[in-house]
């Protein structure tokens, strides 16, 4: 394992990977697999990844707010929503937001990733796709036409079904809501258990799946924590370094081959346009000389609007149960030394990707329903009692129409970036989350689950009419922490990278993270962050495709 310093003395390698997220530990790994070729990944946070907190499957809901480990983001006052900022929780550390993330592991509908092909993504289809989401996953269900048994990244589900989710599924199906075996191969309609990203009762970021492993085969692969990049340094229209700063010093490490920017949707951007690639008239606005008129960086931002249920629990049925104190710490005790036990998993869950129209093609809203809530913490009776059971449910548009954009608010590379994702300015977004509120509304009031719900927290039983909700949506929605598109594959003018990736007018320079999706698939995005990654090893090492 080679792990930098500010004693390293060693300026040039052939690789520079910038971020140590989760596309950026991927590509680290799978470069490094070359023995004759030096990589070096540079992360701007600390190596907290294998802290217990990141590690606990159940830690997430102590993570975001954490600053020492998050970037600390959030929105510029959203049009749409009151004009209130948005929070944008964003990992700082090795493995990125997939080190603090709700450990989800899943796939959106193929007619998603289709639609990229079909928009000038060529190559990044859904049956181009599949063979990656495949290489990359050790999934429960071993090795199937859709599943990988052999991947770096543990995959697992809970088929075991408590009290709470048997009472949730019966709710969903008294609607119409299937039960479907499979839900991960390419068509993910109805409900189910969540798979996660957890191994031997740990979060199995790209972290511990790719780069721990990696650093300790490959003394090849260098990891550099604590460093800032200012710049990409760009020569005769080649990036051939990157510039970084730690505390008041400055260097400049040379990339031979090539710079891969996996900074994720907002950073890559940002980075690109202090480096003088983005639209002329807003760097010279900053004073940044253009070097490349690139229009389309930090624009087609997309996210995934999200709002909660809050409902409260009558029956003993929750995760609130297992953190009673004496409990709590039996349960961490057989956690940390066996990996199993209630913290080794996350707590039962019920989701749903639904059509909220039924002339739609595809899912265009999901819903998860928790049997426990973020704020949940540790009780005893007499002393810091359980006064409620308080659950979550989050609800989310899957395939919004409404696009923001990332702009620098200045050159200073300490500056965070200006943030808009103009959430639900688009009429058929309002609708889609208003239908999807109504569904787990219509689960939690549903004969075979209202028994055990004491109330319904928010958005309250006065809140009836279309127009009661829009207001409720307005108030509170957020969010899902699924952002993308800001350097988006194409082949078009408002194309940042090409298929393979490469930065529009500029040598030896690409983006693999979040940021190159040309739309938000209809899930959580970082499988598919991760199966990016995995292409984009291929392209770059010059690889026959998976």
């Amino acid at each position: 394992m080679t792990a930098a310093n500010d004693s390293d003395t060693r300026t040039t390698y052939d690789y520079v990977v910038v971020g140590a997220g989760s596309a950026g530990c991927v590509l680290a790994a799978r470069l490094a697999a070359d023995a004759d070729t030096r990589v070096l990944l540079i992360e701007a946070g600390p190596p907290a990844d294998r802290g217990l907190l990141v590690q606990l499957p159940v830690g997430v809901g102590l993570l975001s707010g954490r600053e020492s480990i998050s970037w600390g983001y959030e929105s510029e006052p959203e049009p749409s929503l009151n004009g209130r900022r948005v929070p944008v929780p964003r990992g700082r550390l090795v493995g990125g937001t997939g080190s603090i993330n709700g450990n989800t592991h899943v796939r959106a509908h193929r007619l998603d990733y289709d639609d990229w092909a079909k928009a000038g993504a060529i190559g990044w289809g859904w049956d181009d796709l599949l063979p990656y989401f495949r290489r990359s996953e050790r999934s429960w269900r071993g090795d199937t036409e859709h599943h990988g048994g052999y991947g770096p990244v543990g995959v697992s589900s809970v088929v075991e079904r408590g009290p709470f989710a048997r009472r949730l599924d019966q709710g969903a199906r008294s609607l119409g809501i299937g039960f479907p075996d499979q839900t991960q191969g390419g068509d993910p309609t109805g409900a189910g258990q969540n798979e996660t990203a957890i191994h031997r009762g740990r979060r199995h970021s790209t972290a511990a799946a790719y780069l721990r492993p990696a650093l300790r085969r490959h003394p090849n692969l260098t990891l550099l924590t604590g460093v800032l990049v200012d710049t990409v340094v760009l020569k005769d229209g080649q990036a051939v370094g990157v510039r970084v700063l730690k505390g008041t010093r400055s260097r400049v490490i040379r990339a031979d081959r090539e710079v891969v920017l996996s900074a994720g949707t907002f950073n890559s951007p940002q980075l690109l346009m202090r480096s003088g690639v983005g639209a002329a008239d807003d760097l010279t606005g900053h004073g940044i000389t253009p070097v490349i008129d690139l229009p389309g960086v930090g624009k087609n931002l997309q996210e995934h609007p999200a709002v909660p249920v809050l409902f409260d629990v009558l029956d003993p049925v929750t995760f609130h149960e297992r953190l009673r104190a004496d409990r709590l710490a039996r349960h961490a005790l057989r956690w940390l030394v066996t990996g199993t036990g209630p913290l080794a998993r996350m707590p039962e869950f019920l989701s749903a990707y639904i059509r909220t129209r039924p002339e739609l093609d595809r899912p265009d809203a999901f819903l998860g329903i928790i049997a426990g809530g973020f704020a949940a913490r540790p009780w005893f009776p007499g002393i810091r009692p359980l006064r409620d059971r308080n659950c979550l449910a989050l609800n989310a548009v899957g395939t919004p129409l409404s696009r923001g954009e990332v702009r620098l608010r200045s050159a200073d590379p300490a500056d965070a970036p200006r943030i808009t994702f103009n959430l639900l300015t688009e009429a058929a977004d309002v609708a889609a989350l208003r239908a999807c509120v109504r569904t787990t509304r219509a689960i939690l009031r549903s004969p075979e689950v209202a028994p055990m719900i004491r109330a319904e927290l928010a958005p309250g039983p006065d809140v009836r009419t279309d127009d009661d909700l829009d207001a409720y949506l307005r108030e509170h929605a957020g969010s899902a922490n699924h952002a993308c598109g800001t350097c988006a594959i194409g082949t078009s003018e408002d194309a940042v990278v090409d298929p393979e990736l490469r930065v529009r007018g500029v040598r030896g320079l690409r983006v693999v993270d979040a940021s190159v999706l040309p739309s938000v698939p209809g899930a959580n995005i970082n499988a598919t962050v991760i199966a990016v990654a995995e292409k984009a090893a291929d392209l770059i090492r010059e690889r026959t495709p998976a």
